[in-house]
């Protein structure tokens, strides 16, 4: 008898998300994070704290919105997506991982950290800037502190890599592979991933982050595997910056 091979032929998964979902997730979204804002400038005021409008980065703006953007996520695919379909969470997430697959999600997790900053170096140096971290200000606002670190950890180490796989793969991703082959939705949804980053350099390396990503999604049959990895690359991402913050190593921001 011939075993089945760790990595089997991946087929189109099951129809699941409709357009009609996927437009009310993001509709759905948007108006958790428009409403969750208000709240936030709300909360600002009442703090003290400047506007969100102002700009002026503070350790409040950026676990709040780190928050955020986790809850509209998962607001917007839950509250307007799986609730119309009166369906669970593990209709998203799928199975659990195998143990050779726990160890291929941790192995590319290490992996990603080192190629994602590698391809936002590049991608600095062809637009010949000069090399910097251009998401510092926002991950460590007035610097090194354990209550900075503690929120990033929180928000961006571990709420956002959960919410964005959620809806940039088991939703985005997913729906766009029930309707064609899959490297053209995985670089659909890996497009998508980037261009929510903004930042020229950023948005190229979470474009490469996210094909690795699908891939992962794909072959596993689990949401579970590029979970894993987008958790320890932003985790890990974190922890870095913030040993060079208290070692007090100059870090051109």
């Amino acid at each position: 008898m011939i075993d089945e091979p760790l990595i089997p032929e991946p087929a189109p998964p099951a129809q699941f998300w409709s357009g009609w979902d996927v437009l009310l997730s993001l509709i759905g979204s948007g108006l958790i994070f428009a409403i969750g804002l208000l709240l936030l400038n709300f909360g600002a005021r009442r703090l003290g704290e400047a506007s969100y409008l102002q700009r002026n980065i503070s350790l409040f703006w950026s676990v709040g919105l780190g928050f955020l953007e986790g809850a509209a996520l998962l607001g917007g695919v839950f509250l307007f997506g799986l609730r119309q379909r009166w369906a669970a969470w593990r209709e998203v997430f799928g199975a659990r991982l195998s143990r050779p697959w726990n160890l291929i999600a941790l192995i590319s997790g290490v992996l990603a950290i080192f190629a994602s900053s590698l391809a936002a170096g590049v991608i600095q140096a062809v637009l010949r800037r000069t090399p910097y971290n251009p998401q510092l200000d926002f991950l460590a606002p007035g610097g090194f502190s354990w209550p900075a670190l503690l929120g990033m950890l929180a928000t961006g180490g571990l709420i956002a890599p959960l919410a964005e796989e959620i809806f940039f793969r088991g939703l985005i991703h997913r729906w766009l592979r029930q309707r064609m082959h899959f490297w053209p939705a995985a670089i659909l949804s890996a497009l998508l991933f980037g261009a929510a980053h903004v930042e020229i350099s950023v948005a190229g390396a979470a474009f490469l982050l996210g094909l690795l990503l699908a891939w992962l999604y794909e072959r596993s049959g689990s949401l579970w595997a590029p979970i894993t990895v987008h958790i320890i690359n932003n985790a890990v991402k974190i922890i870095f910056l913030y040993i060079i913050l208290y070692l007090g190593i100059p870090f051109t921001g």
